[in-house]
């Protein structure tokens, strides 16, 4: 799953070049446990040294990691 990540994560590096982000990718958490039975149970659903070595891998990496509600348009500027 961790390596899944990874890839997820650097697929749209590609289309951000010159300082310029035009891709991002997005990434959603419904449930945390540390519990075996409810991970392999719901698709929904991460482990917590998972979901560490996750924030882990985007801190190391230089992801900036916001909230969908931090996301804004500027309509001006034709950019987010």
């Amino acid at each position: 799953m961790f390596q899944q990540f990874v890839q997820r994560m650097n697929s749209q590096i590609p289309y951000n070049t010159n300082g310029k982000i035009n891709k991002i990718p997005i990434i959603t958490y419904h449930n945390l446990t540390n519990n075996m039975v409810d991970y392999n149970n719901a698709a929904s659903t991460i482990t917590i040294s998972l979901f560490a070595q996750e924030m882990k891998y985007l801190h190391d990496n230089g992801f900036r990691v916001l909230l969908l509600n931090q996301l804004r348009f500027d309509r001006a500027k034709n950019v987010s």
